[in-house]
């Protein structure tokens, strides 16, 4: 019987007391066979459940079988084996990771630093191509890997990358190619888009306040209105009453299309509370 296949930890997710560990799991050899992570690089291993899909969430120290402590680093390795003994088969790559309650973002998929190893008989021009190529997918994934992280907590108020151009486009997607090519043992798929990738699902990290939509009586305006500030102001109302009914009957934030609609709300959020 053919070992599985190692895997490889592409990124994580952290947050309070857990990691959630992407990977790509095992595509050659055995299809059935029994997941191990260890927090300690490989001297202590934990079997995890029968879930063994990508991704998959990590809160007791195999060391000691003790939950994980916030801002403490672990050095996560996975390993697949046929068998109750994590020791017989080669085990993934090692990612430092942290858990914490106070999400600072910061990219925490591998990164890939550019370098002329292949590169031969080229111009300065072309290799200068190459480079923007390369950094163009490298910028896009780390910017899209702290969006997926805001996303996997519950925060929606942020979208991945927007190409400024088409061809900042067709760059990403040369890099890309450098990056499979410049990386032929690793499987591709350790560099698709991380915007591809399935949110989990999850509680947002705060509860969305439910605002009134009355004013209180008595409010004097300051100022007269014209017909257009009025027709407008309703528009920013309507826009705030949505948005507000969506969020307190969703587990997901409204995510704004437009930094338009966006300043609607906020517009209309202040009137409704100046008149609470």
């Amino acid at each position: 019987m053919t070992a599985p296949a190692v895997p490889i930890i592409t990124f994580f997710v952290p947050s309070d007391k857990q990691l959630v560990v992407y990977y790509i799991p095992s595509i050659t050899g055995t299809k059935t066979y029994n997941l191990f992570y260890s927090t300690n690089g490989g001297v202590n291993w934990w079997q995890y459940n029968l879930n063994i899909t990508s991704p998959l969430t990590i809160t007791t120290n195999s060391i000691n079988g003790l939950p994980l402590e916030n801002g403490k680093n672990y050095s996560i390795q996975l390993v697949t084996v046929t068998g109750a003994n994590p020791y017989t088969n080669t085990p993934s790559n090692t990612v430092i990771m942290s858990p914490t309650t106070s999400y600072k973002f910061t990219p925490t998929r591998t990164q890939y630093a550019f370098d002329l190893s292949g590169i031969k008989y080229r111009s300065r021009a072309d290799t200068l191509k190459l480079q923007r190529q390369w950094e163009t997918f490298e910028k896009v994934e780390n910017f899209n890997n702290v969006i997926f992280q805001r996303l996997s907590l519950g925060i929606r108020n942020e979208g991945y990358y927007q190409y400024s151009t088409s061809e900042e486009q067709n760059d990403y997607r040369a890099g890309q190619q450098s990056h499979i090519a410049r990386y032929p043992s690793l499987p591709p798929a350790i560099f698709d888009s991380i915007s591809l990738q399935q949110v989990p699902t999850v509680t947002p990290l705060t509860d969305v306040p439910i605002c009134s939509m009355s004013m209180t009586r008595g409010v004097v305006f300051s100022t007269s209105m014209t017909a257009s500030d009025y027709s407008a102001q309703q528009s920013d109302l309507s826009i705030y009453k949505y948005v507000s009914t969506y969020n307190s009957q969703h587990k997901y934030q409204y995510l704004f299309p437009s930094n338009e609609e966006k300043m609607a709300y906020y517009r209309a959020e202040r009137i409704v509370l100046g008149g609470m």
